[in-house]
């Protein structure tokens, strides 16, 4: 059996595998990026068919994003503006919201469509936008590489797998 091929597979499967696993340790800015959701993590009980404002920030600089989503439960996220004293809506409802902000007060509500009471947990954290478009960027790339060399590393033990099966079954 050519076991070479397979072993060859196997490594670059288990390369990629161990890649995506570790990228939080060595991806740039990761842990940064993960504290700052850690600390704003929080859970909120939203009454059926209700919206309940759960988060004030201020932004006092040009060129900063907030991200914000639903960790667990069934609900979405809005954010207003607050500035004027008026909750003018910048965000549609979903379980996940970006956008970019102007210097400013910002609420985040949690709207609940669920016909039952729901005990939500939500994060959010407020960026540089050029540092997170960077950031997800560059992560949204180096996943695409560590997957393209999990799934290749699978496809060539396959590949090796079959066709020493095939061979085999020539030889009898």
């Amino acid at each position: 059996m050519n076991y070479k091929a397979i072993a060859i597979g196997i490594v670059i499967f288990l390369v990629g595998l161990v890649a995506s696993i570790t990228m939080p340790f060595y991806y740039p800015n990761y842990q940064e990026v993960n504290s700052v959701y850690a600390s704003h993590l929080s859970y909120v009980v939203i009454p059926a068919g209700a919206e309940k404002i759960v988060s004030n920030f201020t932004t006092n600089s040009t060129y900063n994003a907030v991200i914000a989503f639903i960790q667990s439960g069934t609900g979405n996220i809005t954010i207003f503006n607050i500035s004027s004293g008026d909750l003018k809506q910048i965000t549609t409802q979903s379980s996940l919201v970006s956008a970019e902000l102007t210097p400013g007060k910002y609420a985040i509500a949690i709207v609940n469509p669920q016909g039952i009471a729901q005990n939500i947990s939500y994060t959010y954290g407020v960026f540089n936008a050029n540092f997170l478009n960077s950031f997800y960027s560059g992560l949204g790339i180096l996943s695409t590489i560590t997957e393209i060399l999990t799934l290749g590393g699978i496809a060539i033990t396959i590949i090796a797998v079959i066709y020493e099966i095939i061979n085999r079954k020539r030889k009898k």
